[in-house]
């Protein structure tokens, strides 16, 4: 018989998994914005899309560390099938190789794509003041400098990169916690 205490610690690591996956969610990932439209007027506009560009898949990839939480509640619910357990270390380990990958992808978009004369649009870590200082760039709504003037130098990463850069660290160090819990769980007996 496997002491009740095994499980309430298991579950209240899906349980912090899930609350640190549901403020990453609600507010940096649904704070980003992706240019994706027409942002000027005028019969010369076109329409301009960051979609699907680096940025958004490496976001995507972050966004799949909802299945870590889900699939240890899986194998804890039925921890009679290995197959759970399994698919668990299995996701868990990929992703630990798909969070440092991200987190690597986004430091060298901060340092040679955020905020530069070519990454307009197109980088959705450039700053919230962006258009004051590249003003004539065709993904810039605005038709002159803002006041008060701007300059490169005044630029910096906006909040929502900055933060989804640090939470690929966090689920980094969540997805090796998983490992550890998963090989922890089949060691107490909990897990097949």
């Amino acid at each position: 018989m496997v002491p009740l205490r095994r499980y309430v610690t298991a579950f209240l690591f899906v349980i912090m998994q899930v609350i640190i996956f549901y403020y990453w969610r609600s507010f940096p990932l649904a704070n980003t914005i992706f240019t994706d439209g027409i942002p000027q007027l005028g019969s010369s506009a076109e329409y301009l899309s960051a979609r699907y560009g680096w940025d958004w898949w490496h976001l995507w990839l972050l966004s799949l560390n909802q299945l870590l939480p889900m699939v240890l509640a899986w194998s804890l619910v039925h921890p009679g099938l290995e197959e759970y357990t399994r698919m668990h270390r299995w996701f868990s380990t990929t992703a630990i190789r798909i969070n440092l990958w991200v987190f690597a992808v986004l430091t060298v978009r901060w340092w040679l794509f955020c905020n530069t004369p070519f990454s307009d649009g197109a980088s959705a870590c450039n700053a919230y003041d962006y258009c004051c200082v590249f003003f004539p760039s065709p993904w810039c709504p605005n038709s002159m400098p803002c006041i008060p003037n701007k300059s490169f130098g005044d630029l910096g990463r906006n909040n929502e990169m900055t933060q989804h850069w640090a939470f690929s660290l966090v689920f980094f160090l969540m997805s090796l916690w998983s490992v550890s819990i998963n090989a922890d769980l089949r060691d107490f007996g909990v897990l097949k």
